[in-house]
């Protein structure tokens, strides 16, 4: 099964399962999709027969879920992530300017840098 079947058979699978779940009344969590996967690998389902590509099978069905809208937090993830690069951003435009300082004053010393 390529990933976009498996993408799909498992979100139409979470909405059929999810059902049958006592869910928390402001809505599914990463806790629930959790169990979701777990209940998944205990049964072997044929729906984890995918080539995950080098990823987490849990991450990416996960991933499926939040960004399918099924499970609560992916404002929360993606502001995350949002901080996470600027930060990433910050230390590397710092890290250049390290570099550039060290580098003119050691051009205006004479050195080579």
């Amino acid at each position: 099964m390529n990933r976009a079947e498996a993408r799909s058979s498992v979100i139409r699978e979470w909405d059929r399962w999810i059902k049958t779940q006592d869910i928390d009344p402001e809505g599914p969590t990463g806790k629930n999709s959790l169990k979701f996967f777990l209940e998944l690998q205990d049964r072997r389902s044929p729906l984890l027969d995918f080539d995950p590509r080098g990823q987490d099978r849990w991450q990416l069905i996960h991933y499926w879920l939040l960004s399918g809208g099924r499970v609560s937090g992916l404002l929360t993830d993606s502001r995350r992530s949002r901080q996470y690069r600027r930060m990433n951003q910050a230390r590397s435009a710092q890290a250049e300017a390290i570099a550039a300082a060290t580098v003119t004053a050691t051009a205006v010393e004479g050195g080579d840098p």
